[in-house]
């Protein structure tokens, strides 16, 4: 009898395992790959699912390898990738990530790429309805393909034995190096991250800890939670967003024709999601306009794609519980990633300290929640702080669920917290630029229009004052969108004068400055505002004719010396940018705005040599050396290049240009004046005060080949860097 149901059991198997072949459709013609095909008529966007084609039965059917499509960036991945498939130890790779964020796409790539150096490839797709039963059949379809195969009578005598079945497989992947990748495993988690069915937990188990050397792959939407997490075999990494660079690369490979403003206007609307960016692509290629695919809400955008919307939105959305949402919500407000402070702001009753650390106990074990699902991403910053941020596809999704009250209060307590950081970085002697960005921006959102505006004009000030002319401009005509008041208005064409003033785009300026003008009433302030026109028209006019036509050398002379010490003090104004800066980059950004201030600048010259600066107008020269100083033997050398290698001796006018980068650069001009007076270098006569530079002085020198008097002059540029507030 025993023997009867033995032979029923070979010839007719167990219907569990067998699979829904027709589920398996051959790869969409869409950008969006094997999702559901889109069209639009007239001006509605609606789906039609590919239909599938069935595949030939095999013993069991088998999934290939995907193709990966297009593919950008994940250098950093790849190697780890790499890292893993070398390392005899490792057994297990778990690679998490939100959905469409390309885990699948980036795994099909590594088969692809590394493909020779396994002697076969499988890929398993997990459902809710998978059993340790179906993987084991698909796993021997799978060797049955392989010259390394297991005798099917053999298998059929231990039809009911699961754990033979395991042991008979794990020797065969023993005799060769495989790939098992598993997609989709959060199919098979519970709401915790765990396994659901135990034994399924334990075939993983004895798949990970097992004596072989294949290489197990495990891709997630969530974080994969054994019971017994495996040491020492494992790897565990965070798939996330396409940085902006990729981002605007994969958008070009779709086909997209896209300016540098849509593409960062888009990465702040998606966060790099390359599947969302995909959709973006699609719609696209079907007529829909770049302006409307910024501004249409996303939920409309992705009705096309249900397992974007309803499997990526719905399902986490039902998993949370009320506090998680909540936390989601506050962090979905901030659009840079913030510290666990931001989230504090939202609370309406102030806390003792007390209170505060409970809270921040509490708030740490939301976002870990969060993170583990694939919601929140967390950074660290320069000083080890940890900061949080929720990805714009999500970000977007979230806020929408919000009142438009709630949006307006949770905007009005993020201001208020960015408000209190600025005040906090001022009271320290710093200027928060950021900080009153992201206020101006909350404001904005929150319909506080004249908060937003004020915000916007100081801001302004600040980036002008800094040379930073393009976003000092950018921020004042957002300002004027939404501007109320004729007073306001006019005091931003005002700035935006001042501001086209230093950018020398004089024509600009006078338009600027006559609608604003035409805005003021008082008559003191008409007149005030027409002295102004008068004297910047005057002062422009004079600058421009002592750059592009100088009377006579010392016009040249003084005017070029007033325009490079100019530059220089912007050069110390963001010394924390230019810590890594060498020689070539100082140099060469000095030229470079010589020449927008209308100087015929050049650099590395052949003048007897290649000197660092040359400037050439009309008949006047000057030629310039720009050093780092390190020791004033280098700086010697310098100034000897200058004395006997480029000049003729008829330039007359020469500088040297030292950029110091430790502290104290007073000190070092002394000493380095001193240097000269000892040693009376390059013949020199002697040394004077810049009267208006007490970073700079003078030196008079006998031209060793002319016999002539040259004047150098000695430039220090501040560019120490060492902030103490932490």
């Amino acid at each position: 009898m025993q023997h009867k149901d033995e032979q029923d059991a070979r010839e007719h198997p167990p219907q569990d395992y067998s699979i829904d072949v027709t589920q398996r459709g051959e790869k969409s013609a869409s950008l969006i790959g094997d999702h559901p095909q889109v069209f639009q008529v007239n001006g509605d966007l609606y789906y039609q699912s590919p239909k599938p084609k069935k595949e030939p039965q095999t013993l069991f059917p088998l999934y290939p390898v995907p193709d990966p499509g297009i593919f950008v960036d994940r250098k950093e991945l790849l190697q780890q990738m790499e890292r893993f498939f070398r390392s005899d130890p490792e057994k297990v790779f778990f690679l998490e990530g939100m959905g469409g964020i390309g885990k699948t796409a980036f795994v099909a790539y590594t088969c692809q790429k590394f493909q020779p150096a396994f002697h076969d490839i499988y890929w398993g797709i997990c459902t809710e309805e998978s059993t340790v039963e179906r993987f084991l059949e698909e796993l021997y379809s799978f060797l049955m393909r392989n010259e390394d195969t297991i005798p099917e009578d053999s298998w059929d005598d231990i039809l009911l034995s699961l754990s033979g079945r395991i042991q008979m497989i794990l020797q065969k992947l023993a005799t060769h190096k495989y790939l098992l990748v598993f997609d989709d495993f959060h199919r098979l988690l519970d709401q915790d991250g765990r396994v659901r069915n135990p034994e399924l937990e334990g075939f993983f188990q004895e798949f990970i800890l097992a004596k072989h050397q294949s290489k197990i792959l495990l891709l997630s939407r969530r974080s994969i939670v054994f019971w017994r997490q495996p040491a020492g075999v494992s790897v565990r990494s965070r798939i996330t967003g396409l940085e902006e660079l990729p981002t605007k690369q994969l958008l070009l490979k779709l086909g997209m024709k896209v300016t540098s403003k849509q593409v960062q206007a888009l990465y702040r609307r998606i966060g790099g999601h390359p599947l969302a960016l995909r959709i973006i692509a699609d719609l696209y290629q079907r007529g829909i306009r770049i302006d409307k695919l910024l501004t249409m809400p996303f939920c409309k955008l992705c009705r096309e794609s249900e397992e974007l919307f309803n499997d990526l939105f719905a399902e986490l959305w039902h998993m949370l519980q009320p506090e998680e949402i909540e936390v989601l919500q506050c962090l979905s407000t901030y659009r840079v990633p913030v510290p666990l402070q931001a989230i504090q702001a939202f609370q309406k009753k102030s806390l003792d300290a007390k209170e505060a650390d409970s809270l921040a106990g509490i708030l740490q074990e939301v976002v870990q929640v969060l993170r583990e699902n694939c919601l929140v991403q967390v950074k660290q910053d320069e000083h080890q702080q940890y900061l949080y941020t929720v990805p714009g596809i999500i970000r977007e999704f979230v806020f929408k669920e919000l009142t438009k009250a709630q949006q307006h209060e949770y905007h009005l307590r993020a201001a208020t917290y960015w408000l209190s950081l600025e005040w906090a970085k001022k009271t320290a002697g710093y200027e928060g630029l950021q900080e009153k960005e992201e206020a101006r921006y909350h404001c904005f959102q929150a319909e506080e229009y004249e908060q937003a505006t004020h915000l916007a004009l100081s801001l302004a000030e600040q980036l002008n004052n800094h040379g930073l002319y393009h976003m000092a401009r950018e921020t004042l005509l957002k300002a004027k969108e939404t501007v109320f008041s004729e007073e306001d208005l006019a005091t931003i064409y005002n700035k935006l004068g001042k501001v086209s003033i230093c950018q020398k785009d004089y024509t600009q300026a006078s338009k600027y400055y006559e609608q604003a003008r035409e805005l003021m009433i008082d008559e003191r302030s008409l007149a005030s505002l027409k002295h102004l026109i008068r004297r910047q028209g005057i002062d422009w006019l004079q600058a421009s004719v002592e750059i592009l036509a100088p009377p006579d050398e010392t016009t040249f002379i003084t005017r070029l010396y007033r325009e490079i010490e100019q530059i220089l003090r912007r050069f110390e104004e963001t010394a924390n940018l230019r810590q890594k800066d060498l020689e070539n980059r100082l140099n060469t950004d000095l030229v470079l705005l010589l020449r927008q201030r209308g100087y015929n600048a050049l650099r590395e010259e052949d003048q007897r040599g290649h000197t660092d600066i040359l400037v050439c107008q009309d008949q006047y020269r000057w030629l310039g050396e720009g050093k780092i100083h390190r020791a004033y033997k280098d700086l010697f050398k310098g100034l000897r290049q200058l004395h006997t290698r480029y000049t003729t001796g008829r330039e007359r006018h020469i500088g040297l240009i030292i950029y110091i980068l430790n502290q104290n650069a007073k000190q070092v001009m002394r000493t380095w004046r001193k240097y000269l007076d000892k040693y009376l270098a390059c013949g020199l006569k002697e040394t004077g005060d810049d009267p208006e530079n007490a970073l700079a002085f003078w030196s008079v020198h006998q031209h060793k080949g002319s016999g002539l008097e040259l004047f150098t002059k000695h430039i220090g540029v501040a560019l120490f860097y060492a902030p103490e507030d932490n």
